[in-house]
């Protein structure tokens, strides 16, 4: 088994589905406007590698070109604010992506949590990032949204974990990090434990909607 990385190019050498198969997974996202990058084509490849090819590979083709389908209609369905409807598609995708396909099945679930967020119903919304997690262990996005649902729903504690989990994979490279660190203040200040420090860290980089708290809770 031998995986090469040059540039944007990712090629295989002596794998089990061939190199050509390979290119053929990749052609199928373009053509649905649909890119895997470099990361979500090789947890492809490893997953693969660490479970091997339970699919064949043009039931692998024609179950992730169906899902993709399924994905992008429940995208176009939550950005017109159809809850129900976007839930709906992604429960497809989520059923139609091959096991292989771990990165994109995560995505749907994390989608369809978001959806069911909106509509109030936290505890699907809970345990749909779960299933994203799961997935992806070091999926911040999902550790942050299911941190914050806990928190709606009065787990302190395990809120403040998912934001702890959230800032260690984010790293502080992106706006979650900030948004997690003023959370997981608002979390320990509930608990009645000291989460200034979290909100300060949080103003620092630019999270304003914790000031009210800062002011009334650490001044």
């Amino acid at each position: 088994m031998g995986i090469s990385i040059k540039g944007n190019l990712v090629g295989l050498n002596a794998f089990c589905i061939g190199k050509n198969a390979c290119i053929q997974i990749c052609s199928y996202s373009y053509k649905d406007e649909f890119k895997y990058d470099q990361k979500e084509f090789l947890d492809v490849i490893y997953s693969i590698k660490d479970k091997g090819m339970k699919t064949s590979m043009q039931t692998y083709l024609d179950k992730h070109d169906l899902a993709v389908g399924f994905y992008n209609h429940g995208k176009q369905q939550s950005e017109l604010k159809n809850r129900e409807e976007a839930i709906r598609y992604y429960t497809k995708a989520i059923e139609a992506y091959p096991q292989e396909d771990n990165y994109m099945k995560s995505e749907a679930y994390f989608n369809r949590g978001l959806n069911k967020r909106y509509l109030d119903n936290l505890k699907g919304a809970i345990a749909d990032y779960t299933e994203a997690i799961k997935l992806r262990p070091d999926y911040y996005k999902a550790y942050n949204n299911r941190g914050y649902a806990r928190l709606l729903v009065d787990e302190y504690q395990l809120a403040i974990n998912d934001f702890t989990m959230t800032i260690k994979y984010d790293n502080y490279n992106t706006e979650f990090t900030q948004m997690a660190l003023g959370n997981r203040g608002i979390a320990k200040i509930a608990l009645g434990q000291s989460g200034c420090a979290d909100l300060k860290k949080a103003i620092e980089l630019g999270n304003s909607n914790v000031t009210q708290a800062y002011n009334q809770y650490c001044r």
